[in-house]
């Protein structure tokens, strides 16, 4: 079962590092490079406000956090998934404050 598995996962990211490579698309650490929004984002890193990334279910905004993250490694950032019930006790903003 798990050899099975390992091959599937072998045989998607090959699939995946083929796509790509013709369609010239580079990752950081198995993250679509988005340079458009990382890159928009840059102007305001160290102003000292909170940045936050809104968007449709499943737009990517989790992945752009992440990349931000791995990009910007200078800086601190915090990246909460809001809808883990982990973090369910962070949702008011004094709780977030207090925990962060």
């Amino acid at each position: 079962m798990i050899a099975d598995s390992f091959l599937i996962q072998s045989k998607l990211l090959t699939i995946l590092n083929t796509f790509q490579s013709i369609y010239g698309m580079n990752t950081v650490d198995g993250l679509v490079d988005r340079p458009r929004y990382t890159e928009g984002l840059r102007p305001f890193i160290g102003n000292g406000n909170a940045k936050i990334i809104t968007g449709i279910r499943r737009c990517g905004k989790s992945s752009v956090m992440r990349l931000f993250s791995r990009l910007f490694t200078d800086y601190n950032v915090v990246c909460l998934n809001m809808e883990l019930a982990e973090n369910y006790d962070l949702r008011g903003w004094k709780s977030l404050l207090e925990n962060v």
